[in-house]
């Protein structure tokens, strides 16, 4: 199997193909070269990484970004104030770059299970987005030369800082299998118009294969909310969820082997009870976010608590029945996080309010961790409360502003405030 992997390697290298000098996957595409990667279902089979690894290869990537913010705002404070020549400034900020580039791409491929070798063509690409990211780094510091810069400097670094998130979403999504589906997730947020089309347009193909290639990643700069993007990217093939962002759901272990590696046959003999805990771990991550929705309403919020430790009961038996320990994915942090995104933006919460609903009212609609933008048709207020909408693509759809969706729907009058 090594050799096949090497000798697969080496074939790649040969090939006269130059990844463009961008971070953006569409432009690979559109400028008409090939993007050739590992594909992994062929040489090695299913991606054997447990979630739970490729969550800590995600926090790794993570944590990257505050030295990497440091040591660049360090060359061009320096550059800035004279310290050190324009040459010198370029030669430093660009190797700065290309470092933490290549090291969150490197953590990607890992994610997905591959080794930190990085191939030819794998390195030419960060090389390039190297070099285009020096561009907009070399205007920065001329900004803070001139005194011209319009955003924070603390706020305008930062936003470099996670560019890194780009580079390390390329680096997984250059290691997935051919025949996964992709899917673009808006978090709660301000979403641009590019993400928004980018969400209706998936699921998409790995680039490189397909017809509806993945044209971007988020934070990768080519929206037009640039590096402050809160979208994800959830990723499928042969039912497994290969993405390393949080999640709402488990990962089962048994003896401290996790579930997806028993053998076949003792993995159908609990599927019923497999699906019992993702639903049940759904519930739970639900009412922790009406939990903090509803801090203002110590009344719904204690309604809340109980129901939350009804199920987590349910789930101690459920382990207890399996004989499994169960796992969830997603923090509490991560659970709670777009409900406190919604309350600091001042949204109004409408699941169990149905009489605060207008007809036109912008909605958001958060199911999980992904959230779908709404603007509402019709409301009957009776039987809980039933919103008719329609979506930026002009889908028309329903939900209940009760439990029953287990959905937040938020109001979003923003636009209104003058």
């Amino acid at each position: 199997m090594m050799h096949l992997l090497e000798s697969l390697c080496a074939e790649l290298d040969e090939l006269s193909v130059v990844l463009s000098e961008s971070k953006d996957i569409g432009k690979d595409i559109s400028s008409g070269t090939i993007q050739v990667s590992l594909d992994i279902e062929a040489v090695t089979g299913r991606i054997q990484v447990p979630h739970s690894t490729r969550m800590d290869y995600r926090a790794r990537a993570t944590g990257l970004k505050p030295g990497y913010a440091a040591k660049l705002w360090d060359a061009i404070d320096q550059a800035a104030k004279g310290a050190i020549s324009a040459t010198a400034f370029r030669k430093e900020a660009n190797d700065l770059i290309e470092e933490y580039f290549r090291k969150a791409w490197t953590l990607g491929r890992q994610t997905m299970g591959l080794g930190g070798e990085m191939g030819k063509l794998e390195l030419e690409a960060v090389a390039g987005a190297a070099k285009e990211e020096f561009g907009f780094a070399g205007k920065f510091m001329e900004d803070v030369r001139d005194g011209t810069g319009t955003v924070p400097s603390e706020k305008r670094i930062q936003m470099y800082a996670d560019t890194l998130d780009s580079m390390y979403m390329r680096g997984v999504v250059y290691g997935l299998p051919s025949d996964v589906e992709i899917w673009w997730v808006l978090g709660v947020a301000e979403h641009c118009q590019d993400c928004i089309w980018l969400s209706l347009g998936s699921p998409y193909n790995k680039p490189g294969y397909g017809e509806n290639p993945l044209p971007a990643v988020p934070r990768s700069g080519y929206t037009q909310c640039l590096s402050r993007c809160k979208c994800s990217l959830e990723m499928k093939s042969g039912g497994e969820n290969l993405a390393p962002e949080p999640q709402i759901a488990y990962d089962a272990e048994k003896d401290g082997v996790d579930w997806s590696k028993w053998p076949r046959n003792e993995r159908d003999a609990i599927k019923l009870e497999m699906d019992t805990a993702n639903r049940l771990f759904g519930q739970m991550a639900y009412y922790r976010q009406m939990m903090e929705a509803t801090r203002d309403n110590p009344v719904l919020r204690k309604e809340y608590i109980a129901a939350r430790k009804r199920v987590n009961q349910e789930i101690i038996e459920l382990q207890s029945r399996m004989g499994v320990r169960l796992v969830p994915r997603a923090s509490v942090e991560d659970i709670i996080a777009p409900v406190t995104d919604a309350r600091r933006a001042d949204l109004i919460l409408a699941t169990r309010f149905p009489e605060r609903v207008q007809v036109s009212d912008n909605i958001r609609i958060l199911k999980g961790l992904s959230t779908t933008p709404a603007t509402v048709t019709d409301i009957n207020t009776g039987g809980g409360g039933l919103v008719h909408y329609v979506m930026p693509n002009n889908q028309m759809n329903t939900i209940r502003l009760d439990d029953s969706a287990q959905a937040l729907v938020w109001i979003d009058r923003r636009e209104g405030k003058k």
